[in-house]
Parts: structure tokens; C-alpha cells; sequence
């Protein structure tokens, strides 16, 4: 009959300590929680912030490419040096026959 009393105190403590247990499992859980809604929370703010910063640049790299096309038209457009020098040279000659 002593025996009982025994196992019951030790199920008592075994249910109790599970409780304890459950309780700083739960405490824990909370705390995690609350970190990782944190994390999250600050990691969206970085990836909307790199998103913007992303089609910034994409809009400046398309108006670099429309000023290089006008750039690269205008030097087809113009004469080379070796065409002026040559244009300089006729333009002497022709000048000395006068």
C-alpha cells in the first residue's frame, strides 16, 4: 500500500513537470515567433527597397542605351579625321591652282 501513494506522488511531479515544461516550450515558441515575424517583416522592407532600387536602374540602363544609338548615329554621320584631313589637303590644293 506504500507503494501507491508513492507512484501517485510520482505522477503528480511527472504531471507537473510536464506542465512546466509545456509552459516554457510555449514561452519559447512565443518568443521564436515574434523574432521571426521581425525578421520577416524587415527582410520585406529590404526586398521592396532592392525591388524599387532594381527598375530604377533598368529605367536608367534603357535611357543609356537610347543616348548610345543617338551617339553612334551621330558618328556615322560625321566625318572621320582621316576623311578631314584628306577633305584639308584638296581644299589647299585646289586653293594654290587659284
Amino acid at each position: 500500500m506504500k507503494k501507491e501513494p508513492k507512484k501517485q506522488n510520482d505522477k503528480d511531479l511527472l504531471g507537473q513537470i510536464e506542465k512546466r515544461f509545456a509552459h516554457h516550450l510555449g514561452l519559447y515558441k512565443e518568443h521564436f515567433d515574434d523574432k521571426f515575424s521581425l525578421m520577416y517583416e524587415m527582410l520585406q522592407g529590404h526586398i521592396e527597397s532592392n525591388e524599387k532600387q532594381f527598375g530604377e536602374i533598368i529605367q536608367n540602363t534603357e535611357i543609356i542605351k537610347g543616348d548610345i544609338e543617338l551617339i553612334k548615329y551621330d558618328l556615322h554621320t560625321k566625318v572621320s579625321y582621316e576623311e578631314f584631313v584628306a577633305l584639308e589637303k584638296k581644299v589647299l590644293m585646289l586653293e594654290k591652282k587659284k
